[in-house]
């Protein structure tokens, strides 16, 4: 059972004896892996430094399971799904694995380069701000990405047409993801213009979405569900809640259990559950988690 622990979690552990030892203890008998991601790395990165490496250690005594992150995992998806519909077969991926498999999907080099490295090597460099910067433009570009869609869609604009549209962007950037190169902010998106642009009407690309197959993006779907619940209300898609953003749609997508303290999320997430045609992992709360750990 692959449960994917929030920062919530993270930090009770950190500063509750017990609860930490009850984690550990599950993990490490396999009757519940934890699993973190790579967004981890950035929010232990920037915790406060009185408590930054008891963050850590309690990471490092764990041991956890790692799963890609949100952006390698939704390219994975669909490179699986992209195959099948064309080459029909059945191709799979790995979603979680152990911290070198994460950092070959994050890095575009091979597993092997990674071995050997720990939590620390990757978490060190968020204690830096300057290191942060393109992250932190990227929550900028989400953030102002969201406002204008919530506009057009409280408008009415978010027609059937307008989201088809929506649905071949999102197909051209996972393509042109494949070759990514350079600065995400810089080449990504003229990438993916390049490809819709040059491609004629009836294109892959237009098959592939008019044909359905977006339907069977479990992780994909999952985030459209909890962006257009978003868009309903009127709260900023601020850095928190891209953080939390990321984490559900990892957690929800491929994993059993998805424990959080933040209650707002937990009620996105249930949304989110309700609406899916697929299995989701179940939602619970850290002191239900813990609770549920001691009486097994």
């Amino acid at each position: 059972m692959l449960v994917y622990a929030d920062q919530n979690l993270l930090l009770k552990c950190r500063d509750n004896l017990d609860w930490g030892d009850t984690v550990i203890a599950a993990h490490k008998s396999g009757m519940a892996t934890l699993v973190l991601s790579p967004m981890h790395f950035y929010e232990i990165g920037t915790v406060r430094e009185d408590y930054f490496e008891r963050t850590i250690q309690f990471v490092e005594d764990a041991g956890p399971s790692w799963i890609l992150n949100r952006a390698d995992l939704l390219l994975q998806e669909f490179l699986c799904e992209w195959d099948r519909f064309w080459r029909c077969g059945d191709p799979s991926f790995k979603a979680a694995g152990d911290l070198a498999h994460v950092a070959s999907a994050m890095h575009r080099k091979p597993r092997e380069r990674f071995l050997g490295l720990t939590p620390r090597d990757f978490i060190e460099p968020f204690r830096d701000p300057v290191s942060n910067q393109e992250l932190l433009d990227v929550f900028k570009m989400n953030l102002d990405a969201h406002d204008e869609n919530r506009s057009r869609y409280k408008a009415g604009e978010m027609t059937p047409t307008i989201l088809r549209q929506v649905e071949r962007r999102y197909v051209a950037t996972q393509l042109a993801r494949v070759d990514e190169r350079g600065s995400y902010l810089r080449e990504l998106h003229d990438r993916a213009n390049n490809l819709l642009v040059s491609e004629p009407s009836f294109s892959k690309i237009s098959i592939f979405v008019e044909n359905g197959a977006m339907k069977r993006l479990k992780a994909y779907n999952v985030e459209t569900s909890m962006t257009a619940a978003r868009w309903q209300g009127e709260a900023k898609l601020k850095e928190n809640r891209q953080v939390d953003r990321d984490h559900a749609v990892v957690a929800l997508s491929y994993c059993d259990v998805f424990v959080t303290g933040d209650s707002e999320l937990r009620k996105y997430c249930e949304q989110a559950r309700e609406e899916s045609t697929f299995p989701l992992a179940r939602v619970v709360d850290c002191e239900e988690w813990i609770e549920h750990l001691r009486n097994v």
